[in-house]
């Protein structure tokens, strides 16, 4: 009898031991760049982007509202262009403002308003800021923010020129994503991006 408690002791004993080891490894806690990482791969029905290129006077700004609602993506835009100097005709704008809604759903692109502009959606998304510690000279964690600086943002962003004086402000919740700011160097035009979660 006293060898058929022990047996059942040590199974027991065993089984408690690897239901320990078992919730240890499901309960890790994550990382802060995980937990942001995982607030960026959201999909959030309303974001506003605004991006402004900049060069001494110039400036140049494009607006763009993203909704998306039980999978129908509806794209509003605005965007700044600068029109060629035209000889024959001096009284032609400075700049020309492109406007106009887009719906995406199941892959299709449809125009809704405005100007035919080609512009990719998945390049607007949150989703392609995620990120690695390793991508960037600087990463300090604050209180429901993160800042990342590099001294050259190409990489991260998958770029063929320079982005100099790279850097991405990200403001967060428990919940969500609030503001995503993105700013560098090209060329020399200075770039701002700001993204506004609603």
């Amino acid at each position: 009898m006293k060898k058929i408690v022990l047996f059942v002791f040590v199974i027991l004993l065993s089984m408690i031991t690897i239901g320990c080891n078992f919730n240890n490894n499901n309960d890790k806690e994550k990382t802060k760049e995980e937990i942001v990482n995982a607030l960026l791969d959201k999909d959030y029905s309303n974001i506003d982007i605004s991006s402004v290129t900049s060069k001494d006077d110039y400036s140049l700004t494009s607006t763009y509202k993203i909704n998306n609602t039980n999978g129908v993506i509806t794209l509003t835009y605005s965007i700044e262009k600068y029109n060629k100097l035209d000889i024959n005709n001096p009284d032609t704008e400075e700049k020309t403002t492109q406007t106009g809604k887009i719906e995406y759903q199941n892959g299709e692109r449809r125009v809704i308003e405005g100007d035919n502009v080609n512009i990719d959606i998945n390049g607007l998304s949150l989703k392609g800021l995620k990120f690695s510690e390793s991508d960037f000279d600087s990463v300090e964690f604050s209180n429901g923010k993160v800042v990342l600086k590099s001294s050259n943002g190409k990489r991260f962003l998958n770029e063929s020129n320079d982005l100099l004086n790279f850097e991405i402000v990200i403001e967060y919740s428990d919940e969500a994503i609030n503001k995503v700011t993105i700013s560098y160097k090209q060329d020399s035009y200075n770039v701002l991006t700001t993204y506004q979660v609603k």
